[in-house]
């Protein structure tokens, strides 16, 4: 049975979290421009994008915050193997 590497799954995560959040963003300005939801009103586009823009960054925050010491390409408890 082989072992999973903690290395592998904290940086896993890492980028996971940092992906969601743009996700987030890059879905409010789709809802805000696309010409795909003309039959929804404008100000519902309006109210969903600024949703998720506010959750997009709200996520970036955390991820900055929560990601604050390591370094670009450097994996989390090294020591571990």
């Amino acid at each position: 049975m082989s072992k999973i590497n903690r290395n592998s799954v904290s940086n896993f995560m890492h980028w996971l979290g940092l992906l969601t959040a743009a996700t987030f963003v890059i879905l409010g300005i789709y809802i805000l421009y696309s010409d795909n939801l003309n039959g929804l009103e404008k100000t519902t586009r309006v109210i969903f994008s600024i949703f998720f823009f506010a959750l997009g960054f709200f996520r970036i925050v955390n991820w900055v915050l929560k990601n604050k010491s390591r370094k670009i390409g450097e994996y989390a408890n090294e020591d571990d193997n």
